[in-house]
C-alpha cells in the first residue's frame, strides 16, 4: 500500500512539473527574445537619440527603428522605390562578396514577405515518398508542361528547415489544395505537426496515382 502511494505521488509531481515546463518554457522564451530584440533594436538610435535629448528614452530607439522600416516599405511598393531599390539591389551585384550576402539573407526572408516577393506558394499535400504516405508541401511553380502537355507543378518538400528538403516535380491533378495559410504551415512544422489541420476526407476530384494516365514515351 506503501509503494503504491508512493508511485502514485511520483507519478503525480512529474506530471505537474512536466506541465509546468510545457507551459513556462514558452512563455520565459519569447519574452527574452523580445527582450534581445528591444535592446538590439532601441540599441541602434538609442544613444543618438540620447545625445540629442540630453537623456535617454527608453523605448524611443525602437520606436524610430519600426517607423524608418514602414517608411522604407512603403516606399518600396510605389513605382520610384522599386526603381532604387532594383538600383541598388544592381549596385550590390557587382560586389562578389556582398551579392553573395544580400543574396542568401534575401532568400531567407523570402518566404515571409508579401505575395509578389514570397519563395514559397500555397500549401498543398502530395502523396509522397510512397503510395498511401501524404506529406505537406508548398507550390512553389505552376504552368509547367511535359512533351505531352500535361500539366505539372514543383513542390517543395521541407525536411528538418523550411530552406532544407527536396523539390519534386508533380502531376497537377496529383496535388491536393490546402486551406492553409503560410504561418499556419510555419505552426505545423514547427509544431513537428501537432499544429496540422483537421482533414476528414479527400477532395472527391483527386484521383489515385493509379488512375492518372502515363502517356507512352
Amino acid at each position: 500500500m506503501h509503494v503504491a502511494n508512493h508511485n502514485s505521488l511520483t507519478a503525480h509531481l512529474r506530471k505537474t512539473l512536466l506541465t509546468g515546463v510545457v507551459l513556462l518554457v514558452p512563455l520565459v522564451v519569447t519574452a527574452k527574445v523580445l527582450q534581445i530584440l528591444f535592446h538590439f533594436t532601441d540599441g541602434l538610435l538609442g544613444p543618438i537619440l540620447s545625445r540629442i535629448l540630453g537623456k535617454p528614452v527608453p523605448g524611443l530607439g525602437l520606436l524610430l527603428f519600426l517607423i524608418g522600416i514602414y517608411l522604407v516599405g512603403l516606399t518600396c511598393r510605389t513605382f520610384v522605390g522599386k526603381l532604387v531599390l532594383k538600383w541598388i539591389e544592381s549596385l550590390i551585384g557587382r560586389i562578389p562578396l556582398a551579392r553573395t550576402i544580400y543574396s542568401g539573407v534575401k532568400q531567407l526572408l523570402g518566404p515571409f514577405g508579401d505575395g509578389s516577393g514570397r519563395t514559397f506558394g500555397k500549401a498543398v499535400m502530395v502523396e509522397y515518398p510512397a503510395p498511401g504516405i501524404y506529406t505537406y508541401g508548398f507550390l512553389v511553380k505552376e504552368h509547367l508542361r511535359d512533351s505531352k502537355g500535361n500539366e505539372l507543378v514543383n513542390v517543395f518538400i521541407s525536411s528538418n528547415h523550411l530552406h532544407l528538403g527536396a523539390v519534386i516535380v508533380v502531376d497537377r491533378r496529383l496535388v491536393i489544395d490546402l486551406n492553409m495559410t503560410f504561418e499556419d504551415m510555419i505552426k505545423l512544422m514547427a509544431s513537428c505537426g501537432a499544429a496540422a489541420p483537421h482533414i476528414e476526407r479527400l477532395p472527391t476530384n483527386y484521383p489515385s496515382p493509379a488512375l492518372v494516365p502515363v502517356d507512352d514515351p
